[in-house]
């Protein structure tokens, strides 16, 4: 069984959130395994993809959920059962070329959700991300655009690609050119979050489920971490003498809420994004912007 709807990004826009959302609804299947990355990955050796770090150390902290079997794939959707809409939610699916598609080969009528979010917001989010919460960034948020072009002639993976992933405007006409308009719903994030329940809704009905369930909106998905002490955080998540002797004494589950309540307790306010930094990175977004409201038909708020 493949999905009948995918989420394919974009990253660092409100897809976790719109995951947990969509999820509770009692017509919608998705996997426990939120970005699968299938499309993206599929028949690839994720164990040799290249960054900042020794390859496993990327494994543990970005691929360990990625599946590229057909068979373990096709296993996700095992527990479906009556649902209307079986969904996959996978952010890498909108930037990667061959993604799109590998989806319309596999699941030609899928129905697919794109949500956007001003460009230069997302690219300092993905930052701050790979910064504060995975400590897969060493260089400072100027010197990583600088260093984009060279790391991705070296091979580095798409979370370090800050500025083109962003360039939205390619990457949902291949999605329109493939699917077609009534098969492709694109969403801005600001919309979503001004308005979340009214954009359920709507999803809910562009996916045929019964529109009027209302999810619990209480949560947001996933929240940027930014340490404090960068000396607290060594202790709670590297691989050193304490938290080892802790794994030892502590069941696994009750070391990592351990490691958890320590992050939420050691968690800062991000430092802004510079704004002589902020106003280069738009000006380099506008022509991408511009041919996006074009192809969309509408004024982005960005």
């Amino acid at each position: 069984m493949y999905p009948n709807f995918l989420i394919v990004g974009a990253a660092k826009s409100g897809t976790t959130s719109l995951w947990y959302y969509l999820k509770q609804h009692p017509q919608v299947y998705f996997p426990e395994n939120k970005e699968p990355n299938y499309f993206a990955f599929a028949g690839q050796d994720v164990s040799v993809l290249e960054g900042p770090a020794p390859a496993h150390v990327l494994h543990r902290k970005l691929y360990y959920l990625t599946i590229t079997s057909k068979g373990e794939y096709e296993d996700l959707f095992d527990d479906a059962g009556g649902e209307t809409a079986i969904g996959d939610a996978s952010v890498r699916y909108l930037y990667f070329p061959e993604a799109c598609g590998r989806i319309a080969k596999a699941a030609p009528d899928a129905r697919i959700i794109i949500i956007l979010r001003n460009p230069v917001d997302r690219l300092y989010s993905h930052y701050l991300m790979m910064k504060g919460l995975y400590d897969l960034e060493p260089l400072s948020i100027e010197d990583a655009i600088r260093e984009e072009d060279n790391r991705v002639a070296a091979g580095w993976d798409w979370d370090w690609h800050y500025t083109r992933v962003g360039m939205y405007y390619e990457q949902v006409h291949r999605y329109l050119d493939t699917f077609g308009e009534s098969r492709v719903r694109v969403y801005v994030y600001e919309d979503f979050c001004n308005e979340p329940l009214q954009v359920i809704r709507e999803i809910f009905g562009y996916l045929g489920v019964d529109p009027d369930f209302e999810p619990d909106m209480s949560k947001r998905g996933m929240q940027t971490y930014w340490p404090k002490s960068a000396r607290i955080d060594w202790l709670l998540r590297s691989r050193n003498i304490f938290n080892r002797a802790l794994r030892k004494v502590m069941p696994e589950g009750t070391y990592q809420q351990w490691v958890e309540k320590g992050m939420r307790m050691n968690s800062a306010k991000p430092p802004k994004l510079p704004e002589a930094l902020r106003a280069e990175l738009t000006e380099k977004f506008q022509p991408d912007v511009a041919k996006l409201e074009g192809l969309l038909g509408r004024k982005l708020p960005w």
